[in-house]
């Protein structure tokens, strides 16, 4: 079960990475995309949830740095929305997975 990292670029110009304890994160993203904040904001969350019911399936319980990863990209996501002006039509970028 392969630590993986997900960099994007927030519609603000900022890069920031997203840490997943699967690989599974993969089948949610691909580099070089563009996501509207509300789709990028559906997919990390259940990404992020399936990488925890992964970690659950195979060590017998959830991972908590995968559900704090989650809370944390809610958390910049309702950043967004405060400060950007049109945030829902503002775009995610993914950068690069590894």
């Amino acid at each position: 079960m392969p630590e993986t990292y997900v960099h994007i670029q927030w519609p603000d110009g900022r890069d920031e990475t997203i840490y997943s304890p699967s690989s599974v994160i993969r089948t949610y993203f691909e580099p070089g995309t563009e996501l509207n904040l509300p789709d990028f904001e559906q997919r990390c969350a259940t990404a992020l949830q399936h990488a925890s019911r992964r970690v659950r399936e195979t060590y017998g319980y959830e991972c908590t740095a995968a559900m704090a990863e989650k809370h944390r990209m809610a958390a910049a996501i309702q950043a967004i929305r405060r400060t950007h002006p049109g945030p829902d039509e503002s775009t995610v970028r993914i950068l690069t997975i590894h």
